[in-house]
């Protein structure tokens, strides 16, 4: 069977495309800028991949005629753009282009993929109300209806298949289910509407089946739905997900009973920190509780502790597997070689994809990130094979595991550390300083210093003795495995480097000498939104301004766009731009400049090494910064709020309101060019009191962190 997919390059497009060849047949993949998921098929035989758009499919053809044409092509499914009414319409446009183009070629059978969410349409236009999603189901509804008549017209064979949330490989995790799942199991709140919706569920991977089938079978033109039997009330779903994350209690509670939790020799494989998890999740609805959480705890960490020491006396390795999204955030170079060098370990690192990015984000972050690491010769395995891998896929279970970011819940669940067992120890070195928070600063409380995985950990390795102490005072079990090691990241800038004219031009693009020019980073967060529990960024008020003073200092300053890696997505989803495609223009427009770059996932060490300011909203480099000593202007929104190190940090920088555009070329003429510098003395000041850790331990980080490890065990 020869088959044309359009959207072939989205996330059902993949699974669709995969189905297809993995039985034999021939498929046309049509996408229309970019391949997307398309490149990870391993082995793409059968498949021709033709950028087109819709309406010059058959040219691209060359006179194949094609048995089955399968139209998944739509844009604005998920978020924001459920609501673009001009968008929905020109979905239904493409929807009949699609239906001309397969009669123009000959082909005797079109597949449309619709939405069990068309049977509110007719509820939705007869409301006095506005729902957010009514121009995507009424959309969807139309084009339905309207192709129906032109397959009369046309004499196709026309197949209209309803779904819901399809669950797999690549889904976004922004989506409804995983969102939920996830506020659930870190006990977040929730925001749902009245939840009356019709909803339901299905594999991916079956309803690519389903559809295959219904391409190679000679079946009746008519709606065809493609799920668990119904859609119900979305309401049972939430309920099913919020019951899962108390199903463990009965199982410690027998455990509890049985002496389990005093010492028992047998816990190490029996129990895992989703046991924990579940209590810890809901001891405020369990008598005891916190008394009972506490007590898990320390048998968990005497079982990884017994493990190890025992495993070390035997002088076994101990397999360390180092978590890793983002090569831009990798903090632990030299803690890595410590152990790299150090027969007694072997260290790995696992490369996860962010499941929180849009599909393109996402697969490009993982690339790059997997790449920069096998470059950098590292042992690496990657995180997502024919569906993503589990543990014991790679590597198997380790004896350590060293988290670098807390927000495990952006990583797929076969990679989380909940699956682990008791034996294995997790260990977490930040990627970045503690210092954001929320307004009222409840933020930092809940997602840092008392987060669920803060309070499972073997060991916890801080910045300094102020973050250390808001551990203790904020965390269910008051810091008793954090240690002052220091930002490990740092070490890197503890000596003294210089850098040769060649290594600062190859780094900072100018048209002229390089000495003659000063270099600017600027930051943007990506929290572009009005709404979230943790709001930084000030992009939406000066997202063009930044492009218009590269080019107006073009002889006089380079320029470095680090944007944080999710801004991409974000930027999107809040409309600042229509599309991620309009977003990478914005992103190319700084490098077709003479004097600036942008990067995203990429080392910037030294970029802050040879930079001489930064212009920031982020709060990711706001502790980071201090340690080169040079000036920030930090861009100011009501929302934001500071932990104390936070506080006492941005307090010596220069500060404007995000939309006040003089105050930013004000910063730029007086302090880079001038080199006004008032406050240069208070950040000396503060580093010394508080981010000096060489100065205060007289040791880097990293000799801390493996010493500390490596006497644990001995002990």
């Amino acid at each position: 069977m020869k088959a044309v997919v359009t959207g072939a390059s989205g996330y059902l497009g993949f699974h669709l495309v995969s189905e297809l060849l993995a039985a034999g047949h021939t498929v046309y993949a049509v996408c229309n800028r970019s391949r997307g998921f398309l490149d990870e098929l391993e082995q793409p035989c059968g498949l021709t991949v033709i950028e087109s758009e819709i309406p010059k499919i058959e040219e691209k053809l060359n006179g194949v005629v094609p048995d089955v044409f399968y139209h998944l092509a739509w844009q604005g499914a998920l978020g924001e753009q459920r609501v673009d009414a001009s968008l929905q319409i020109s979905n239904e446009i493409l929807a009949i282009e699609a239906m001309k183009a397969c009669s123009r070629m000959g082909c005797p059978k079109i597949i449309f993929t619709g939405t069990v969410y068309e049977k509110l349409a007719e509820e939705m236009l007869m409301s006095d109300g506005f729902s957010g999603s009514s121009f995507y189901c009424i959309a969807k509804k139309h084009a339905n209806d309207m192709i129906r008549q032109l397959s009369k017209k046309l004499a196709l064979n026309y197949i209209w298949v309803q779904f819901c949330h399809p669950v797999g490989r690549f889904m976004n995790q922004n989506q409804l289910f995983p969102y939920a799942v996830n506020a659930f199991r870190n006990n977040r709140p929730t925001e749902f509407g009245n939840c009356r919706n019709y909803f339901d569920i299905v594999s991916v991977r079956y309803l690519s089946k389903g559809l295959c089938i219904l391409g190679e079978r000679e079946v009746p033109k008519k709606t065809y739905y493609i799920g668990s039997g119904y859609a119900r009330i979305l309401r049972e779903y939430l309920q099913i997900a919020a019951d899962h994350f108390e199903a463990l209690l009965p199982e410690v509670m027998e455990g509890e009973a049985r002496g389990d939790f005093e010492g028992a020799p047998d816990t190490e494989e029996r129990y895992k920190y989703e046991h924990l998890q579940a209590v810890f999740l809901n001891r405020d609805k369990m008598e005891n509780g916190d008394e009972l959480y506490k007590k898990m705890y320390q048998t968990a960490m005497e079982t990884c502790d017994r493990h190890l020491k025992e495993k070390f006396a035997r002088q076994e390795v101990i397999n360390v597997a180092f978590m890793s999204y983002s090569a831009a955030q990798w903090p632990a170079e030299m803690l890595y070689r410590d152990m790299e060098n150090d027969p007694r370990f072997n260290p790995y690192i696992i490369v996860s994809p962010l499941m929180n990015r849009d599909e393109e984000s996402r697969i490009s972050g993982y690339n790059q990130t997997l790449l920069w690491y096998y470059n950098n010769g590292y042992k690496v395995y990657g995180g997502v094979g024919d569906t993503y891998l589990s543990w014991e896929d790679l590597g198997g279970i380790p004896d350590l595991v060293v988290h670098l970011s807390s927000w495990y819940e952006c990583i797929p669940d076969p990679q989380q550390y909940l699956t682990l067992p008791w034996k294995c120890a997790n260990i977490y070195i930040p990627y970045g300083i503690e210092v954001g928070d929320n307004q009222d600063r409840t933020y930092a409380v809940k997602n840092v210093f008392n987060k669920d995985i803060m309070n499972m950990l073997w060991r916890l390795y801080t910045d300094s003795k102020m973050t250390l102490q808001s551990y203790q005072k904020y965390g269910l079990i008051q810091g008793v495995n954090v240690r002052y090691s220091g930002y490990l990241k740092m070490d890197e800038l503890v000596k003294p480097r210089t850098f040769t004219k060649q290594e600062i031009t190859g780094l900072w693009k100018c048209p002229g000498d390089i000495s003659k020019f000063r270099k600017i980073i600027i930051a943007p967060h990506y929290t572009v939104g009005n709404e979230g529990e943790f709001i930084s960024s000030t992009f939406r008020q000066n997202v063009w301004f930044w492009l218009y003073l590269a080019e107006k200092y073009r002889d006089s300053v380079s320029f470095l766009f680090k944007p944080h890696p999710n801004l991409r997505g974000s930027a999107v989803q809040q409309g600042l731009f229509s599309s991620y495609e309009e977003y990478d223009r914005y992103f190319a427009a700084w490098n077709e400049l003479p004097n600036a770059r942008a990067i995203d996932e990429s080392k910037y060490i030294d970029y802050f090494l040879t930079s001489d300011a930064m212009i920031l909203d982020s709060s990711s480099f706001i502790g980071e910064y201090l340690y080169v000593q040079k000036p920030v202007l930090y861009l100011t929104r009501p929302e934001q709020g500071f932990t104390d190190l936070g506080e006492a940090v941005v307090n010596t920088y220069y500060r404007a309101p995000g939309w006040d555009l003089m105050e930013i070329e004000r910063f730029i003429t007086d302090v880079v060019l001038e080199g006004k510098d008032p406050l240069k003395n208070e950040r000396e000041k503060v580093f010394e009191e508080y981010l000096d850790y060489y100065r205060l331990n007289g040791k880097m980080s990293h000799e801390i962190i493996f010493d500390d490890i490596v006497s644990s065990m001995e002990a």
